[in-house]
């Protein structure tokens, strides 16, 4: 009997330290809230007894004077209550009606169904029973579960190595692997982290939690890779998806150009283009979309830059040769066996820059330097020693002269922070929530009414516009050459005024001797100007 009961006892003892611990946490936690509430009492006493002393030596007018302060200071205070509860109570909702709808999966039915009817039907293993006669353990079980269910899944994520390994691995008598999910023990959950692993860097979808919640996956809001700490992550908040990166933004472009590559030959009105013209027209699609979502429309096709863009992409996609890329923009060996794809770091002028970008990258960043690159690319005037800033000049003085440009010419983008580049509601027709990312998804439906908006409208095809690399010498600049949608609408046309100016002829562009300064670990010498850039450039043409 002792010898029975000293496990008990030692079981008692554990569960009792482990309750006082408990109570003594929370009486930690009571006496810090009685602490703070003592402190704010004090603090609004003290304001009151203040308050009283400056209203009797003020006369009338200034007694109203504070009041009426006092009383804008607690509308001021109030709202901003207000605007955390309804920030508070919309996340909370979100994550209520996610929950709700993760639990109604029929999934769940089916799983717990087979998993019952398989504890009834089936009988103890014997004690000398070999291992090929026992149930599936929970890697396999759930993999069954996985192959019933793959209709609700947009693309099936791949065979994980690991469940691979212990699927064929025998179970072995008396682990409990035949009793059910219901069955289960705490050691048996812990293993399941592994089912909630995401890679948001990689175009992986969950592998084996994906049921839980299809919008669970990457959103590319941020390019980190880390694993999930746990099973059940913090939900996004489902009512908005919005990009306010510039970067993530162009990358996303990128892949959406990929996707919807890969997906034209099912797709009407992009079944019939031969690969080359689907990439060119997607190409020139894409580039309209990022200018017009950036607010940079009107300047990158004024000055020509929008032609050159459409060549990188069409590189990017594959379909396009590198030496078919115009100089200077013609991708480098680093740039063409780099891992890290990043399409703006593709867009700037310079080889040399480009390449220290490249190896720089943890060291930068991008969405700064982009802004800080087009706001500072200037024009040397040898003749006038100085150099000329491109966009000050082309938005201040040249496009207010010639209004008759597509787009707008606030350039947005590089003035606002909080400029949203690509934004998508639960409510929108392009929102399809049973895909890994959502907004990859609208990005390629966006994409191909361009694509077909474009085509449909102009004959010959948008891909046969522009000469192909073998029928121009493409090792000097193409500053003659224009983008394929200046027969769609005349407005796209390069600014005859910012060519007689030298702004279109991109081969000559250089970076202001402030962005070398700023920028002093990269070497800019053989791209930075010659000239001091004046404060107001566009008072040299006045």
């Amino acid at each position: 009997m002792p010898a029975n009961n000293g496990p008990r006892r030692a079981s008692k003892r554990q569960a009792g330290g482990l309750q006082n611990e408990r109570k003594r946490a929370q009486n930690r936690i009571s006496q810090q809230c009685l602490r703070e509430r003592h402190a704010a009492s004090a603090r609004h006493l003290e304001s009151v007894v203040q308050a009283m002393r400056s209203g009797s030596d003020a006369d009338s007018k200034e007694r109203y004077s504070i009041l009426l302060e006092s009383h804008m200071k607690l509308i001021e205070e109030n709202r901003f209550l207000e605007e955390a509860l309804f920030r508070l109570r919309k996340k909370l909702l979100s994550m209520s009606n996610s929950a709700s709808t993760a639990a109604d999966d029929p999934i769940f039915d089916r799983l717990l169904n087979r998993e019952s009817k398989r504890a009834t039907t089936s009988s103890p293993p014997a004690p000398g029973s070999s291992s090929s006669s026992s149930p599936p353990g929970l890697a396999s079980s759930i993999s069954c579960a996985m192959q019933d269910s793959s209709t609700f899944f947009s693309k099936t994520p791949p065979p994980d190595k690991n469940d691979a390994e212990s699927s064929e691995a025998p179970n072995q008598p008396g682990d409990g692997s035949g009793l059910g999910m219901a069955c289960l023990g705490p050691e048996s959950f812990q293993n399941m982290e592994l089912l909630a692993s995401v890679e948001y860097a990689d175009e992986q979808a969950l592998e084996s939690m994906a049921f839980f919640d299809p919008l669970m996956n990457k959103f590319g809001l941020n390019a980190s890779s880390n694993r999930m700490p746990s099973p059940l992550p913090t939900l996004p908040n489902l009512d908005a998806i919005a990009i306010r990166s510039s970067t993530v933004f162009a990358d996303k472009i990128l892949h959406a150009s990929i996707n919807l590559i890969a997906r034209a030959r099912d797709l009407p009105g992009l079944c019939d283009l031969t690969e080359k013209q689907l990439a060119g027209q997607i190409a020139v699609a894409a580039v309209n979309l990022l200018a017009t979502r950036s607010g940079l429309e009107s300047y990158l096709y004024g000055v020509n830059g929008a032609h050159y863009m459409e060549k990188v992409l069409n590189w990017r996609l594959g379909k396009g040769n590198r030496s078919g890329v115009p100089l200077p923009f013609r991708p480098t060996p680093l740039q063409s066996s780099h891992a890290r794809m990043h399409l703006a770091i593709d867009f700037f002028n310079w080889p040399d820059l480009r390449d220290q970008i490249l190896l720089n990258l943890d060291n930068i960043d991008l969405d700064t330097l982009v802004r800080d690159v087009v706001l500072n690319t200037v024009v040397d005037l040898p003749h006038r020693n100085i150099a000329v800033n491109v966009w000050d000049l082309f938005q201040n003085r040249i496009l207010t002269r010639t209004p008759q440009r597509v787009g707008g010419g606030g350039g947005g983008s590089l003035f606002q922070p909080d400029w949203a580049f690509f934004e998508i509601n639960t409510f929108d027709a392009d929102f399809d929530p049973t895909v890994p990312d959502p907004v990859e998804e609208a990005l390629v439906r966006q994409l191909a009414r361009c694509v077909r908006k474009f085509g449909q409208s102009q004959n010959p095809p948008l891909a046969a516009m522009v000469p192909e690399p073998e029928q121009r010498d493409l090792d000097g600049p193409a500053d003659d050459l224009e983008t394929p949608l200046v027969a769609y609408d005349r407005r796209f046309r390069k600014s005859d005024v910012a060519s007689f100016f030298g702004l279109a002829k991109v081969s000559e562009w250089r970076l202001s001797k402030e962005f070398a300064r700023k920028y002093a670990f990269l070497d800019c010498s053989s791209v930075a100007a010659k000239c001091d850039m004046a404060p107001r450039l566009s008072d040299l043409y006045l």
